[in-house]
């Protein structure tokens, strides 16, 4: 009999319909468990108490859409989730908020950032709520707090230490080398010429003003460079009258500024493989997968030393300031574009797997007696 905890997974961020951010943490770990069953590990999936079967999360895992999820939940009938696995109490685990307590005989939560909490200013109000309001209650009933970088684990351990003091972990978030190699393999047709890919939601947080002010300021660097701004649409003023503020809409016009959207996954690698350089200038993150993707795609990344930044980044990042004032982006583009690429494979890139076996890892740490 197999002596690894049973676990019991939370799906809600995989009904997303596009994975990135945490669906796409949440994905991985689905990923992870579902390794952990050829282990002998007792597996379940669920969403509002109900069962996935392992070939739903399959195809979840591998269309990167929870379309299929919610239409399914809507027009079948599912088997409820156990607490209890062959006399086994199970280990819940929720990849965000929970949406249960009390219900498993350990709970276990992905923290991945406080900003809800300490850079509200950031957020929608209705983001606030959603995050903030159930926070405390959420860690507090928690067995283990599974922190995705240090600087996490260091904010919410010093605004809440007395509610979770030994019940957090750092589990570092991680990226897979093998994907961007691949794209880079399958690229038939060269870029044309040097592009820069800014990458994340366009929202206040992100920092994508900050650019545009340099554009403004020196508006040489887009006849040197087309930048590419990748990411969905999040909430404050349109990226469209940003660019009119700054009198830039003759560059989206044409083409030296590009905004293709959300881009699927092996779309997203193509780019980032073949891109001349990665600029990520977010004033907070709870990790910052953007910067740790550049690392195993061999694409130099221009970033922040806000939060967690520095640990997704690593040595070999070009950093600017907290907010940008002072960078100067055309100089740091041609500093950081004339150092050789790394070789591949890439070394000391965390994988995804790294992330998943620590999380089960710490879970079998677990006292069960009490």
């Amino acid at each position: 009999m197999s002596t690894l905890a049973p676990i019991a997974i939370e799906m809600s961020p995989l009904t997303e319909g596009e994975y990135t951010g945490i669906p796409e943490v949440a994905a991985r770990l689905c990923q992870g468990a579902l390794d952990e069953v050829s282990k002998g590990r007792r597996v379940q999936f669920f969403w509002e108490k109900k069962l996935i079967p392992y070939n739903l999360v399959e195809e979840l895992l591998e269309y990167r859409s929870g379309e299929i999820l919610r239409w399914m939940h809507g027009h079948y009938v599912q088997r409820s989730v156990s607490p209890v696995a062959k006399g086994k109490p199970v280990v819940g685990i929720f990849p965000n908020q929970k949406t249960v307590r009390h219900f498993f005989h350990r709970e276990v939560q992905i923290i991945h950032d406080l900003s809800a909490l300490l850079t509200p200013e950031f957020h929608h109000g209705d983001t606030v709520d959603f995050h903030a309001a159930p926070f405390l209650d959420d860690a507090a009933t928690n067995a283990l707090s599974v922190c995705v970088s240090q600087a996490t684990a260091d904010d919410l351990t010093t605004y809440f230490s007395t509610e979770l003091a030994g019940k957090v972990v750092v589990c570092q978030l991680g990226a897979d080398s093998t994907e961007f190699e691949l794209a880079r393999a399958k690229m038939k047709v060269a870029p044309p010429g040097p592009f820069v890919m800014v990458l994340g939601t366009l929202e206040p947080r992100k920092n994508i003003e900050f650019l545009l002010k340099e554009f403004a300021r020196s508006p040489s660097i887009l006849e040197k460079y087309t930048f590419m701004f990748m990411g969905r649409v999040g909430w404050g003023t349109r990226f469209s009258d940003q660019l009119e503020k700054y009198g830039l809409a003759k560059y989206l016009e044409n083409g030296r500024i590009i905004t293709p959207g959300f881009v699927d996954q092996a779309t997203k690698c193509l780019l980032m493989a073949t891109a001349d350089c990665v600029i990520y200038p977010s004033l907070f993150e709870g990790f910052g997968l953007p910067n740790i993707e550049a690392r195993a795609a061999r694409t130099p990344v221009i970033t922040t030393a806000s939060s967690s930044l520095p640990e997704a980044g690593g040595e070999d990042a070009f950093y600017i300031p907290i907010g940008g004032e002072g960078a100067d982006i055309e100089q740091a583009l041609s500093t950081i574009l004339a150092k050789p690429r790394p070789a591949f494979p890439v070394q000391g890139v965390r994988s995804w797997t790294d992330f998943t076996d620590e999380v089960f890892d710490a879970i079998d740490k677990l006292d069960f007696e009490s």
